[in-house]
């Protein structure tokens, strides 16, 4: 579903085009993970999220690594098989 245009939205019409929480919206503000002002100039202003934000969100969420938030261009199956080996680490015992 593509954002409207115009008006920006509140956390809770974000949320609602989301399918979340009011709360989780304005967690990923905070993170820094929804681009996002606020009214007033104010650092306690009421949110608003302009719909190119929720667009990009979206393109984020479907195409960026968990991890660092970044675009990811190759498949699970196609990066490096040792990184996915199992490591054994082996102790000393200190006496």
């Amino acid at each position: 579903m593509m954002a409207k245009p115009g008006r920006p939205y509140t956390t809770k019409t974000a949320a609602e085009y989301l399918g979340s929480s009011a709360a989780h919206v304005r967690n990923l503000c905070a993170r820094g993970k929804l681009r996002h002002f606020r009214l007033g100039g104010d650092a306690n202003g009421p949110i608003r999220i302009p719909a190119s934000a929720l667009e990009e969100f979206e393109r984020c969420a479907s195409s960026c690594s968990v991890e660092s938030g970044t675009p990811t261009s190759e498949s699970a199956d196609s990066r490096d098989e040792s990184a996915w080996e199992q490591r054994i680490v082996r102790l000393r015992k200190d006496d």
